[in-house]
């Protein structure tokens, strides 16, 4: 009968041993749990809407290249193009407990509502370019180029190319409707033939969603209508090459009616340095990459940007320079 009651407290004490011990694996797990939400907040999220091609692919590249450098640990995540989907991946970033956020916006008229889904998260917007009321020193930040450039830029190319005539027909073709870089730079084109008297003829204008594909299909539309133009402008790289695709196949002679892009994709430059395309008023992926990360890091440490090479007086924009891209500056900026 003792022997009995002996083993019935064996079993009691070993039981309440094993209770102890899972208490103190809960305890370690509770402690890994801490040092994991420690490096997530060291983590900063790119999101993108795409990072296969054209600018976005050589900004996601220079930007991991310059986060390497500076050991800053960045994660990327592409949302596509919906906004709805760039909401719920920062909600799923900010329950993660990320320090911040480099976005490209899909839609830059919803920087606000981008904001709110982040929470506490300072957030670096990157070459969609909210309106200023979004964004505030220290916490919401721009990085990129100043559009208006970029047309102008596209503008006097032809200008300059085509004997400064005193009028022009011209097909002007931009990118997404609404999007504040579309506008700016095909704003800025007409303000440049404007301010040097050039009578233009904008022969077609359309939206060509940033879509080589769909340049090319509404230049094939166009064609119908039967009318002649000097020159073609878009407010893109994709669209430019879209434009040359359509030329080659229809006869049309690109070393006297030029195209031009912008954004300095390395196979845009590609065409431009062998003369197929005429022009490219090209971003700085890198520059613009080490401006962000740069940024970020000041946001992070509860910085302004104000010290910042490029950095406007008000700490809301760090602005770098688009380069004139032609063939003959072409192969120093191809990668």
């Amino acid at each position: 009968m003792k022997s009995r009651k002996f083993i019935a407290l064996a079993i009691v004490l070993f039981m309440a041993a094993g209770l102890v011990a899972c208490g103190s694996t809960s305890k370690s797990a509770g402690k890994s749990s801490g040092k994991n939400d420690s490096d997530a907040a060291d983590t900063v999220e790119f999101l993108v809407p795409d990072a296969t091609e054209g600018a976005r692919k050589a900004f996601t590249n220079a930007l991991k290249a310059q986060a390497e450098k500076k050991d800053m640990k960045l994660v990327t995540d592409m949302s596509g193009a919906d906004v709805d989907s760039q909401v719920k991946k920062i909600e799923l970033a900010q329950k993660a407990g990320y320090g911040g956020l480099i976005v490209w916006a899909s839609d830059s008229s919803t920087a606000h509502q981008l904001e709110i889904a982040a929470g506490d998260m300072p957030i670096v917007f990157v070459n969609s370019e909210p309106d200023e009321d979004d964004l505030e020193e220290g916490k919401y930040v721009y990085v990129g180029s100043p559009d208006d450039k970029a047309g102008e830029y596209d503008a006097g190319y032809v200008y300059n190319k085509l004997g400064k005539p005193s009028s022009l027909k011209l097909v002007l073709l931009k990118g997404k409707r609404g999007a504040a870089s579309t506008e700016n730079r095909a704003d800025a084109v007409k303000r440049y033939f404007a301010s040097k008297k050039v009578d233009v003829d904008y022969v077609f204008s359309d939206y060509g969603d940033d879509s080589s594909a769909d340049t090319f299909l509404m230049l094939k539309s166009f064609k119908l209508t039967g009318q002649t133009f000097d020159a073609i402008i878009c407010t893109s790289d994709e669209m430019a090459l879209g434009a040359l695709q359509y030329a080659k196949m229809n006869g049309v002679d690109t070393s006297s009616v030029p195209i031009c892009g912008v954004g300095g994709a390395n196979d845009a430059v590609a065409k431009v340095a062998t003369g197929d395309l005429a022009f490219t008023a090209g971003a700085d992926s890198n520059g613009q990459a080490e401006a962000a990360v740069a940024a970020m890091q000041a946001l992070l440490n509860g910085d302004s940007i104000k010290d910042i090479k490029n950095a406007s007086k008000d700490g809301k924009y760090i602005w770098i320079p688009y380069r004139k891209i032609d063939q003959k500056s072409a192969g120093k900026y191809l990668q």
